[in-house]
């Protein structure tokens, strides 16, 4: 019998821990200075689930704030998930805001629209304070009696931690637990948008 599987449609997950030789102290600063500054509030369709530093999810915290250690590892990151799964780099667009979590909230399941890619550095956490989790995208398998729960079909959680950066794609169905506990829950949320060449030479030869 000549056979095999070919697992197909992977979502690939980047998780990384920001080690001292980066940064980690440092950015930490930055992050919470940046925290500071920012003034945070609800999005009104969503009601009080959690807060954020911006709610038109257009802006781009790290450089309104001048994080540029924290913009210098994302990047270092991202330029290695790419290279992972077989991307060549190229450039792109960046927006970001601070994610508060408070007792009681938690973020709805959701995708980031047209965002490349999608990410959070955990800021503030005590670990149990809400885990991140992510959906299957491929919603007809859950109704399979051989593939349902096999193949990293269903749903996978995510403990925060201090310093850990999560990279995924931006279209994966994801969300926050709620934060049973009294302490904050902060994070910083970015969406990377590469600009396609081809958009640049249609303009050209307009």
């Amino acid at each position: 019998m000549d056979s095999r599987i070919d697992n197909v449609y992977v979502t690939p997950i980047y998780v990384a821990t920001i080690t001292e030789q980066e940064g980690f102290n440092l950015i930490q600063q930055e992050a919470k200075k940046a925290i500071e500054a920012s003034k945070f509030s609800s999005r009104e369709e969503w009601g009080p689930t959690h807060y954020l530093s911006s709610t038109t999810f257009i802006n781009d915290v790290i450089k309104e704030q001048n994080m540029q250690l924290f913009s210098a590892v994302m990047h270092s990151h991202l330029k290695e998930y790419m290279s992972i799964v077989g991307f060549s780099l190229r450039p792109y667009m960046v927006t970001s805001w601070f994610s508060l979590f408070q007792q009681n909230q938690y973020g709805q399941i959701h995708t980031h629209g047209n965002a490349d890619v999608s990410g959070c550095y955990y800021v503030e956490t005590s670990g149990d304070d809400g885990d991140l989790f992510f959906e299957d995208p491929r919603p007809a398998n859950e109704s399979s009696y051989v593939f349902s729960g096999r193949y990293m079909s269903g749903r996978r959680a995510y403990t925060p931690k201090v310093g850990q950066m999560l990279m995924f794609p931006g279209y994966l169905p994801h969300g926050i637990k709620t934060n049973s506990k009294t302490t904050d829950r902060v994070s910083l949320s970015f969406n990377i948008k590469f600009i396609d060449p081809r958009c640049e030479l249609k303009q050209d030869n307009v």
